[in-house]
Formats: C-alpha cells, structure tokens, sequence
C-alpha cells in the first residue's frame, strides 16, 4: 500500500484488507472504495485517455502511458524514448487525436451526465470505454511548459489538440474571447 491507494484483485482480496483493518484498530470510517476496470495493453504499460466536452463537441485531446495501473501524467520523456513500443505509443495517441476516437459513446456519456463542459478520463477493459472521471473544472498547463517536458514525438498532436480544443471554446464565445478589461466597443 502506497499513499493509501492500491489495487485489490477481487472481493475476497478486498474481504480480507478490510478485515485486516479493523484487526489492527483502523477505522473503516472515511475509507473510500473504487472499483477500478483497466488493463495493461502492452506488457507493462497501461493507459489513460482524456477526451473533452465542449458545447456537445468531443474533443480526443491526449493520452496517458505508464508502468503502472495509476496513468497520471505518463511516461516522461526519457521513459517513452526508451519504451520498446515507442513508435506504437506515439501512433496511438496521434490516432487518438486526429480520428477523435470514441466521438460517439463519449457525447452519449456526457449527455447522460448532463455535462456540456469538461473533460473525461477513460481507460478501456475488455475492449469496451471504461470512464472513471468527468471533471468539469479541468486545468491546462501551459503549452510551453507542457511541450518542454513532453517527448519529441508527441509535441505536434498535443499542439494539434490544444489548437482544436481552443477553437471549440472559441466558438462558444463567438469566436472572440474578450480579454478582462478591455471594451469590445459593444
């Protein structure tokens, strides 16, 4: 257990953690339980896709690589170019972003939240779209600062689809985003 996050296999596993808990005098008050559904796609490798909603438009913006189950930020740059499926990461994310896979079950999954801004966070379990978090609030790093710290081969998809992501909340604004302070002369 590390950070108090972990990964239980089952029920029995989960049986038994929770048993153990209490054995030892910790109190199950303010646990949180998650079922989680992800796979490893390629030995050792496990993904993450976030997709965004903007107006009803879905937006593939990147995806998410790493060793192990929890997919935060992903492999660095020195981890991909030294990944034995680098080229197969990288196509894969810039086939995510150019097709906007998974358009369709993703518009159908924000309409049933009925969330018409923000972003989804998915993995894929048996060949099927498992999202584990729409947040409706989700922060940008800056594009500078974010394509200093990506690999190479990834930088011209994230430009790519930060520029349509732009665009998408551009046009909500009519494609004019009034900058504080300053009259639209309206």
């Amino acid at each position: 257990m590390s950070d108090g996050i972990f990964l239980i296999q089952d029920q029995e596993e989960l049986d038994e953690e929770l048993e153990l808990m209490e054995s030892k005098g910790i109190p199950l008050i303010g646990k949180l339980v998650i079922e989680y559904c992800g796979e490893e796609f390629l030995p050792e490798t496990w993904r993450r896709f976030s997709s965004y909603c903007i107006g009803g438009k879905i937006i593939s913006h990147h995806t998410g690589f790493d060793d192990q189950w929890i997919v935060k930020d992903g492999f660095d740059a020195e981890k991909l170019e030294n990944h034995p499926d680098r080229e197969e990461l990288l196509s894969m994310e810039r086939n995510f972003v150019m097709q906007n896979q998974y358009d369709e079950i993703l518009r159908e999954v924000f309409s049933i939240a009925r969330i018409d801004y923000g972003r989804a966070d998915f993995s894929i379990y048996d060949g099927q779209i498992q999202v584990f978090e729409i947040n409706t609030n989700p922060m940008h790093g800056r594009e500078e600062e974010v394509l200093a710290q990506s690999h190479p081969g990834r930088r011209d998809t994230l430009i790519r689809s930060e520029d349509i992501l732009q665009l998408a909340i551009k046009g909500l604004h009519g494609n004019s985003l009034d900058t504080p302070g300053q009259s639209t002369g309206n």
